[in-house]
């Protein structure tokens, strides 16, 4: 710390724990920060030291000699750095001390690997920033910035563009500028420095009058705890497969959690290249994963907390009107349904939650045209959807992602053939939930464009298919005297997707006393559009499944023939 008056600094720094540097900080200024529990016998420790201190700086007990004390620390605690072979298979390593103390997560390696290269560089610090705002994915990056740089972010971010990305909060270069700029060259993130650089840093005095870009405020009211719907590492495959397509280099053969430094080992680091060239790779790399998850954050939904539950919004930036141009905040449109949370919201639970590949095409469209509107975002995201998952392309879904990522408006031919066949359970859990959104999204087609609860609708986590008329006889009942034939029985006019739960208590009952409960249980928020028309009926037969059926059927393939199959670049 400053011995001056000058403002209280760690000396030692924990560049892959921001969480543990911020905490330290906070308490060199005598301030309180959160510790996860991972980290709490940190807490504990400082409270046993201080308690040390206390009991032997008593008059009663002073036979301490805080010399002699400060003389043992300096001359007898040792910090041991590590150097090993450049051939060390660095996984095995880590997962070594990783079983002898606190879990060192894999993108954590990576940014050590990344930073690494950018070694001695001024603004190294700085793209450590960026990258520690990144990888905190349940909140939003602004925020993130600020927790660690602890400077404001606002002045970076136009009202006018409010409704875009072309700010210059997503643009990496400009707030790399900044965060230059506003502390006049010197470190400010959880990089760290040696013991050189701060016995050679100018004295700060208190109440340093610097100039800063980063002023003013960020709005810290927030509506609700969010929550992401992917992880960093995630994120950083993602950011990795639009890097290397741009690059004009190889797909990554998978996205996949556990394999991160693996897939950035093969695909990403290049061992005959000059430094120079990594360096500025790393750069690159670190640039536009900044502005893909800015991108992100502006346009993809996130668990919103709400009362009891959570549920997928899109929480929006823009200038706080209480805070003139100095403040930032984050809203929600939590009192109604938005086309584009909705789609997304039907993506996220009917595709594969650990890859979730159509989010590469969709980020780097919106990081390609980040002029564009929501509603110009929401128009791609419905093609890239009818074009990804119903058409008759075979290719695994990683190829066809790639496709669109190097031509987003690539055209296939629709195939919904797959909704005349009695699939029964085997049926994809994706045509139901695509049906759900096309209801909702062509609600006045069926009779309810003025039905508030449709116009708020919002999907559920569903795995179970539901036969609205029971498969199996009840006891005591003739198998041919059930309702709907063995014709109609395992057709999509007959079938929804519910909860386990639901599928559990519903079981074989009537289809009469599966009506009364549904219209029991949705008198305030609806579970589903499809079972609502369908308990609209009196009775349910062959004739009520088939007609179901066809309806539906008709209504997706006029959704498909009427998304447009283009977009204009």
């Amino acid at each position: 710390m400053d011995k001056c008056g000058g403002p209280q600094e760690p000396r030692i720094a924990f560049a892959i724990r921001p969480q543990v540097e911020h905490f330290f900080a906070a308490y060199l200024k005598g301030e309180q920060a959160p510790l996860a529990d991972e980290y709490r016998a940190i807490g504990e420790a400082l409270q046993t030291i201080q308690q040390f201190f206390d009991k032997h700086q008593s008059p009663v007990d002073s036979e301490l000699s805080l010399e002699g004390f400060r003389e043992f620390i300096y001359c007898k605690v040792r910090l041991v750095l590590t150097e090993v072979d450049a051939e060390t298979d660095l996984n095995k390593l880590f997962e070594l001390i990783n079983n002898r103390g606190v879990q060192l997560q894999h993108h954590e390696i990576l940014k050590a690997r990344l930073l690494h290269l950018l070694l001695g560089e001024s603004n190294s610090d700085a793209y450590a920033s960026l990258w520690d705002a990144c990888a905190e994915m349940d909140d939003y990056v602004e925020r993130n910035l600020r927790a660690i740089t602890g400077k404001p972010v606002a002045l970076l971010f136009k009202s006018r563009s409010a409704s875009s990305d072309a700010t210059s909060l997503g643009c990496a270069s400009s707030v790399l500028s900044a965060l230059k700029v506003d502390d006049a060259g010197l470190a400010i993130s959880a990089a760290g420095r040696n013991l050189a650089d701060i016995l050679a840093a100018p004295t700060r005095e208190t109440g340093d009058s610097n100039e800063a870009v980063f002023k003013g405020k960020v709005d810290e009211e927030e509506e609700g705890k969010v929550r992401s719907i992917i992880s960093f590492s995630m994120l950083l495959q993602h950011t990795l497969r639009i890097w290397l397509s741009r690059c004009e280099r190889a797909d990554l053969p998978k996205i996949l959690d556990k394999e991160l430094l693996s897939l950035f080992e093969k695909h990403f680091f290049k061992p005959r290249e000059h430094d120079a060239a990594k360096a500025e790779q790393a750069r690159s790399f670190i640039e536009l994963l900044w502005e893909i998850r800015f991108c992100f954050d502006q346009h993809v939904i996130k668990w919103v907390a709400q009362d009891v539950t959570a549920i997928h919004l899109i929480g929006r930036l823009s200038a706080n009107p209480s805070e003139g141009t100095s403040g930032l905040q984050r809203t929600y449109k939590m009192d109604s349904t938005d086309g584009f949370e909705l789609l997304q919201s039907m993506l996220y639970h009917s595709q594969q939650i650990t890859t979730h590949y159509w989010l590469t095409p969709l980020l780097a469209y919106m990081h390609a045209n980040r002029t564009a509107t929501p509603e110009t975002l929401f128009t791609y995201l419905r093609q890239l959807d009818n074009q990804l998952f119903c058409s008759d392309d075979k290719t695994p879904l990683l190829k066809r992602s790639h496709d669109f990522l190097l031509d987003p408006s690539k055209q296939t031919q629709h195939d919904s053939t797959i909704l005349e066949q009695p699939e029964g359970v085997k049926f994809p859990s994706y045509w139901f939930y695509k049906l759900e959104f096309v209801l909702w999204y062509q609600r006045r087609l069926v009779g309810q464009s003025g039905n508030k609860l449709w116009e708020k609708f919002r999907l559920k986590a569903k795995n179970s298919v539901e036969h609205v008329s029971a498969q199996t006889p009840q006891k005591n009942q003739n198998p041919d005297d059930l309702p709907v034939s063995a014709e109609y029985i395992d057709n999509f006019g007959n079938l929804a997707l519910v909860s386990r739960s639901v599928n559990s208590e519903f079981g074989n009952k009537p289809f009469e006393d599966k009506r009364n409960k549904f219209k029991r249980d949705n008198q305030l928020v609806l579970d589903s559009l499809k079972l609502d028309l369908i308990y609209r009926c009196e009775k349910w037969g062959d004739s009520e499944a088939q007609a179901h059926q066809l309806a539906m059927i008709d209504l997706l393939r006029g959704y498909l023939l009427e998304t447009p199959s283009r977009m204009t670049l």
